[in-house]
């Protein structure tokens, strides 16, 4: 059984690298040798808990579907819309939106940049989640990259981080800015932010809208606010800024308390 894992997992990650421009272009987006890579893919050397944790948050793939059967991995992550069997009305749909997405990107260029993504945390009243948020933009589309930062489960330290990771798409209709997130395979993330009048705005007010990953796989929705740090990349001091946080912290601004209240 040990052997049919490590071929399933070596069978995926070939289909996963398969998918991208080249075996470089996928080691470069990995931030791992190309050498190395060759040898994961080649079956040589089987990769780490610690280097297929990397991999799922760059590819935004849970990590027990590496050791799925080739051809169940293969339908949930490789497939097409179309070859997955989506009506044809769906992928019209989808179709449309990418479209007009690409329209809208001269009206999202101004909102580019670092932001904080400051929002509640009902399950610790007392605590607050800062995270990293980056709107860009790419081949003619916008992008936002999250990074939120948590203490590692089971540590009592609290002093090892856990990173996560989310992409979402951003699109500008009528007077809101959607963003839809599907970086995880097991859940999908909607969310709308309300624009400001332009320019040298400080914040945006948003509110997103899932599925839990646990129990019964319930509804939430969960207001947040976006502090802009500025038309720039994310440096390291804004990630090492980011985690868990007291509500009392004195970072955290008084319109950030305001506009969640309003939420």
């Amino acid at each position: 059984m040990k052997k049919q894992h490590t071929y399933d997992l070596t069978e995926n990650l070939k289909s996963l690298v398969a998918a991208q421009d080249s075996v470089a272009d996928a080691a470069k987006k990995l931030d791992i040798n190309r050498q190395q890579l060759n040898k994961y893919l080649s079956g040589t050397t089987t990769p780490s808990l610690r280097i297929l944790s990397h991999f799922s948050r760059v590819f935004g793939i849970p990590i027990d579907d590496f050791i799925l059967s080739h051809g169940e991995f293969y339908k949930r992550h490789c497939l097409s819309a179309e070859d997955k069997g989506f009506p044809k009305e769906v992928i019209t749909k989808i179709d449309e939106v990418l479209y007009s997405a690409k329209a809208a990107a001269p009206n999202l260029k101004a909102y580019c940049g670092t932001y904080f993504r400051i929002s509640k945390m009902p399950s610790m009243p007392h605590k607050m989640l800062r995270a990293v948020f980056y709107i860009y933009q790419h081949d003619g589309l916008t992008f936002g990259l999250a990074v939120e930062v948590f203490p590692t489960p089971g540590d009592p330290s609290g002093r090892k981080l856990f990173f996560r990771r989310q992409a979402t798409l951003l699109h500008f209709w009528g007077d809101r800015i959607y963003t839809f997130d599907a970086s995880q395979s097991t859940r999908f993330l909607f969310g709308i932010l309300y624009p400001e009048s332009l320019p040298g705005f400080e914040f945006l007010q948003g509110h997103s809208l899932g599925v839990s990953d646990f129990g019964s796989r319930q509804i939430f929705t969960a207001p947040y606010v976006l502090q802009r740090l500025g038309a720039r990349r994310p440096a390291l001091s804004d990630i090492r800024a980011c985690g868990v946080i007291d509500r009392d912290d004195p970072d955290i601004p008084e319109e950030v308390f305001r506009r969640l209240a309003l939420a």
